[in-house]
């Protein structure tokens, strides 16, 4: 799946700009925070533990333990439904700031899983850290003579590599050795946290503040948000696993409520949201089941199951 870039087409970003960006993310809180610092700023003593480590296939015992502890407080026993919710948290968490990134500042972070840290607080929920030496860390970003379109395809190329290759598959296979669990479900809730991240992009508009470093067609941060998601969600490995509706004049040459990908993705013909969202809002709706409804939970937002007129749930 990797992108061959060895043309110079993306290049080195500077590490003190690819820090700045990962701030900014940070600033859109939630999913988008990623504390960084030197190796000092994550002592182990506090938790703090390689992502690496967690799927190392040699190590089982800390991945079982963290979807044994997702389980607990979801109140279920069923190893299947914690390691789906735990994939999709962490899908989200991982997602969220190299899409800000790509929107707001046209470079992405690269995100090594040895140097990617994890822990949960007493009490708290999982938090990222991504440890690095000198002015920040590193990161890729199209070379600034392309052309707008080329630019944004290569940003979405190196967002797949860094969600998908380095994170996703290894995390995917780790949990498949554990347990029987669906690839289908859990490429499903990563897409649908790579949509969550572009609507929250969308409603962050007060934060918008930036220039436009992929230039036009993309127009604002929500904009650009939602080019990326859909770039994602509408080729390998995502592609086919859900109904994607973007904003009417998001993607120029495509109509709202018409980005889907094609008909295995839903596309063709105008969509409309059973839940209830304007037809030219943006919506996302997954083929797959997260599982989610097996909890005592409303569903999610984008659920496969959502029937017309049931409230909306977890988003």
């Amino acid at each position: 799946m990797t992108t061959d870039h060895s043309t110079g087409a993306v290049r080195p970003a500077h590490s003190r700009r690819t820090r700045e960006a990962l701030e900014a993310a940070g600033l859109h809180g939630g999913f988008f925070e990623m504390r960084g610092g030197p190796a000092t700023a994550f002592p182990p003593a506090d938790g703090w533990r390689a992502l690496a480590d967690l799927y190392d296939p040699t190590r089982p015992r800390e991945l079982a333990e963290r979807v044994a502890h997702v389980g607990g407080r979801l109140g279920t026993d069923r190893w299947r439904v914690a390691a789906s919710v735990f994939a999709q948290g962490l899908a989200a968490r991982l997602c969220s700031p190299l899409i800000a990134c790509a929107a707001q500042d046209g470079l992405v972070p690269e995100l090594d899983p040895r140097r990617v840290l994890w822990r949960v607080p007493p009490g708290g929920s999982l938090e990222l850290g991504l440890r690095w030496a000198g002015e920040g860390p590193a990161g890729r970003a199209p070379a600034p003579d392309l052309p707008p379109a080329e630019a944004m395809r290569l940003v979405v190329d190196v967002v797949r590599e860094e969600l998908v290759d380095r994170h996703l598959a290894p995390l995917g296979a780790a949990l498949r050795a554990q347990g029987a669990i669906s690839e289908r479900v859990l490429l499903g809730n990563a897409a649908s946290a790579v949509a969550a991240a572009a609507r929250l992009l969308g409603a962050s508009a007060h934060l918008t503040g930036h220039g436009d470093p992929l230039g036009p067609p993309g127009g604002d941060l929500a904009a650009r948000a939602w080019r990326i998601a859909h770039g994602l969600l509408t080729a390998p490995p995502f592609d086919g696993l859900g109904r994607l509706a973007v904003p009417a004049g998001a993607l120029p040459g495509i109509p709202a409520g018409r980005a889907g990908g094609g008909a295995g993705a839903g596309g063709g013909g105008r969509s409309t949201d059973a839940a209830g969202t304007p037809p030219d809002g943006a919506f996302y709706r997954r083929h797959s089941c997260c599982l989610y409804h097996l909890v005592p939970a409303t569903p999610c937002g984008d659920c496969v199951l959502h029937a017309p007129g049931r409230p909306r749930g977890r988003q």
